[in-house]
């Protein structure tokens, strides 16, 4: 069974997702599990966790593996875990405990440099992209900014200028500015050593709205569709009030639940 990128997996904002590591793999679980972890690293300030715990059963469930049997599930996640190591996207799993009672921990490689993550955003790319090229193009970030630069004194102006800053990063070629390629990746890897580093190019996707992403985990937490007096309430939640809400909401039911009900003012979920 393939797993499924669900709704309620936190894809609310827009998310790096690496365009040759999709290619790489395939139409498998791996490429499936990739696009839902990427979506649960994104935070509230917009940046990219490289450290990620949640219950084992819980995380079963965002993937849409919640029906199967426990040690089939684990199978499935296991390949895809490889996969994902060997191609450098993941640097560790762990998961501790018994059963579905267990916790799952990933650790993810290329912690990217603040000042290169900080040149990025200055030019209106978003921090998960931002991160996301840090840490894979490091190299690349300031002769690509620079050439950027220069064709604006020209009095050149693009449609975007994230955008352009993305392509210049991605395309070093198109853009004529020397690079470095980064080495190939490892094809075999254990699930506890880290592999090699390997060129990625992103993509910025269109996410689910926040709203709709929230009342997809309350209907995961409460096994049922949420109460008219709780979407009512969503509705008078500020920005930064939905986005906790939706982080609350990633934790077990007995815990997010109550936090829930309060952030909604009391309302009857």
């Amino acid at each position: 069974r393939m797993v499924r990128s669900l709704p309620n997996c936190g894809l609310f904002m827009k998310a790096a997702l690496d365009h040759d590591l999709l290619e790489r793999l395939g139409h498998t679980n791996a490429r499936s599990l990739y696009r839902v972890i990427q979506g649960h690293r994104v935070q509230p300030d917009g940046s990219l966790a490289f450290e990620m715990e949640m219950p084992l059963a819980d995380w079963l469930a965002a993937c849409g593996l919640e029906a199967e049997r426990l040690d089939n599930a684990k199978r499935i996640l296991d390949a895809a875990h490889r996969r994902m190591l060997e191609t450098n996207y993941l640097q560790n799993v762990d998961v501790q405990g018994r059963g579905a009672a267990g916790i799952i921990r990933y650790s993810f490689s290329g912690l990217p440099e603040p000042q290169l993550v900080e040149m990025l955003m200055s030019r209106k790319v978003t921090r998960p992209v931002a991160e996301a090229l840090a840490s894979q193009h490091p190299k690349r970030i300031s002769p690509a900014i620079k050439v950027v630069d220069e064709r604006l004194t020209t009095g050149w102006r693009p449609r975007s200028l994230a955008g352009a800053v993305v392509d210049a990063v991605r395309n070093p070629e198109k853009w004529g500015y020397p690079f470095s390629e980064a080495a190939p990746i490892k094809e075999k890897a254990s699930v506890t050593k880290r592999p090699q580093k390997e060129t990625v190019e992103l993509e910025e996707v269109n996410q689910p709205p926040l709203k709709e992403v929230i009342l997809s985990f309350l209907r995961l937490r409460l096994g049922r569709p949420p109460s008219l007096y709780a979407v009512a309430a969503l509705d008078e939640l500020s920005e930064d009030q939905l986005q906790t809400l939706k982080v609350e909401l990633m934790k077990p039911a007995e815990i997010s639940l109550p936090v829930a009900t309060e952030l909604l003012g009391g309302a009857m979920l």
